[in-house]
């Protein structure tokens, strides 16, 4: 599991269990920032499921939009693949 918060704000636990893989699928979103700096925070827990095995997080991917112009729309991905 999860701690994510935002800027300092209210932390929003996260369970990322499943029982099967599931890649680059959004588990935490915020929308409404104002423009500038911003601090997102994810620590692990070391709490698990009950159905899972480990307590670990994995980030696969993640999208800053900025929406500054139309034209510079496009979505940064950094996105980590494993072997």
């Amino acid at each position: 599991m999860a701690d994510v918060s935002l800027d300092g704000g209210a932390v929003t636990r996260i369970d990322l269990y499943s029982a099967t893989e599931i890649v680059q699928t959004p588990v935490f979103t915020a929308t409404g920032l104002a423009a500038g700096t911003h601090t997102l925070r994810i620590d692990v827990t070391g709490d698990k499921n009950p159905a899972a095995m480990a307590a670990w997080v994995a980030v696969d991917a993640f999208d800053a939009v900025p929406l500054l112009t139309p034209l510079s729309r496009a979505c940064k991905r950094w996105i980590r693949r494993s072997p």
